[in-house]
């Protein structure tokens, strides 16, 4: 196997032995850029590709060393524990790129013994739902995806001729389609061919039905999850004057659902439909509430500060004029003084 500064490390769901090509779909939320995905031979699954960096901005110490890229100073030591396995472990060493399962300091061919990548860097791979990417698309034009039933065929040749990017269009397969376009329109079936229409309704119920999953999850794992006791710290007051009612704390959990779900795959239109669905009347005057009390308590910190700072000026004037206060000194000519008469020689 041939490695080298080139080669990236691109971990894989676990157990799979699909082989997959590179396809660059657009961004769901943002249907004017795309990134590259992988996709497997029959089109049946769609993985998004994200880089893993290792760094943290919370933990990055002063004065840690760095590589000449502004990485961080480590790597992955490979190592082989059973022939034609490989076992991956974390280590240190020194320089930085994109490694991609294996990689070498140089241009050698891997040795059986092992090899080290010299940079900590990695692309994970999550499964895509294309449901969002199609629902981004179909809502973006509804003069073309509403109107009438369509079949299959069409929806790819209208999503073809509306992208920059075509290539992914026709690799994924039918069912995948299907499955998807099943979610988010509505559907006539004759003698097993199938008629799409696009649905708004069932569109935001789609996105809905996903956030309020999150947001179940939250709730049901309250005491394990440390972002429920995070949002919870942002509703607290600082004089302990206001309660955190059960109905606020919901509200404030559903919200970041929203923005979650929302913010990672949905057009800004369907997250502005979503959130005109809801009622935050609690939460946005518990928020109000709290903001007024830290912005009282921010002026009475101030005006102590400025009390404090006025006190010290004025001791420390005082003390400059006790030093500044000199006795003044008459002075005398030399032989005038009143002792001078006493000191003369006897003529």
């Amino acid at each position: 196997m041939e490695v080298d500064k080139s080669t990236k490390i691109i971990l894989l769901p676990k157990d799979t032995e699909d082989q997959y090509t590179v396809v660059h779909l657009p961004l769901s939320k943002e249907l004017q850029k795309s990134k590259p995905f992988f996709i497997n031979g029959d089109g049946s699954e769609i993985l998004e590709l994200n880089e893993i960096t290792g760094e943290n901005k919370y933990t990055k110490k002063e004065g840690a060393p760095i590589l000449k890229n502004g990485d961080s100073v480590r790597s992955f030591i490979f190592e082989l524990a059973i022939p034609s396995k490989d076992t991956l472990s974390n280590g240190d060493s020194s320089n930085g790129s994109l490694s991609n399962g294996n990689t070498s300091l140089d241009n050698h061919r891997v040795s059986s013994g092992g090899f080290v990548l010299e940079s900590s860097h990695m692309i994970t791979t999550t499964k895509f739902n294309l449901t969002y990417l199609l629902q981004s698309i179909l809502h973006t034009n509804q003069d073309l995806f509403t109107k009438r039933y369509i079949t299959l065929e069409d929806v790819c040749d209208l999503i073809e001729s509306l992208c920059t990017e075509k290539d992914w269009v026709h690799k994924i397969s039918p069912s995948t389609y299907q499955r998807s376009l099943a979610t988010i329109c509505q559907v006539i079936d004759e003698n097993d061919e199938f008629f799409y229409k696009y649905s708004p309704e069932k569109s935001v119920e789609f996105i809905s039905t996903k956030i309020n999953k999150l947001v179940t999850f939250l709730k049901e794992n309250r005491e394990k999850v440390s972002l429920y006791n995070h949002l919870y710290s942002k509703l607290l007051d600082p004089t302990e004057s206001i309660v955190v009612t059960d109905d606020i704390i919901d509200e404030m959990v559903l919200r970041y659902g929203i923005d979650f779900v929302c913010d990672s795959y949905c057009l800004e239109v369907i997250k502005m439909e979503l959130m005109n669905k809801q009622d935050f009347t609690k939460l946005e005057a518990h928020i109000e509430g709290i903001a007024t009390k830290q912005k009282n308590l921010l002026v009475v910190e101030e005006n102590i500060t400025s009390v404090v700072k006025t006190t010290a000026a004025a001791k420390n004037n005082k003390k400059i004029e006790k030093k500044g206060k000199k006795k003044e000194v008459t002075k005398i000519a030399v032989g005038k003084g009143a002792l001078d008469g006493f000191f003369k020689k006897a003529k």
